[in-house]
């Protein structure tokens, strides 16, 4: 699993160091762990809250009352991941020939459209889940 987020980071590295802005290495790669922190954080959300819904569909009224201790705990393990990027990935600002198998234009545009479809793939599973599991009312 590790290599397979490795793989990820470097690819947004990559399509970061050939853009026309911010391109230099310390920017392309502090861009990079947000955007691997934006699309792994969302997957960490929605698989929790997929998981919760799975085993336990009464779970959705603490979804739906906003509950805060709720929210706090469905947020640490995207917190986590965040924090642990960072630390894995910060060094790649001082070797970004690490990403140099990425560059090529199909690589960029793969992971351009990677950076968009997972994300709302894992929404619209999500989504999917609450419209199975939500109680139907009668008229």
């Amino acid at each position: 699993m590790k290599r397979w987020i490795e793989i990820l980071f470097l690819r947004f590295y990559a399509a970061n160091l050939t853009r026309s802005r911010r391109a230099e290495p310390a920017s392309a790669c502090r861009d990079a762990i947000t955007q691997l922190g934006a699309v792994a954080g969302t997957a960490i959300v929605i698989a929790i809250a997929t998981a919760s819904l799975l085993v336990s569909p009464n779970w959705l009224h603490h979804l739906y009352a906003k509950d805060g201790q709720f929210i706090v705990v469905l947020l640490i393990p995207a917190v986590a991941f965040a924090i642990w990027s960072n630390r894995t990935f910060s060094k790649f600002s001082e070797m970004p020939q690490a990403a140099d198998r990425y560059k090529s234009r199909s690589a960029v545009q793969l992971t351009n459209a990677l950076y968009i479809v997972i994300p709302l793939a894992l929404i619209l599973l999500l989504a999917l889940i609450l419209r199975i599991l939500e109680p139907h009312t009668s008229s």
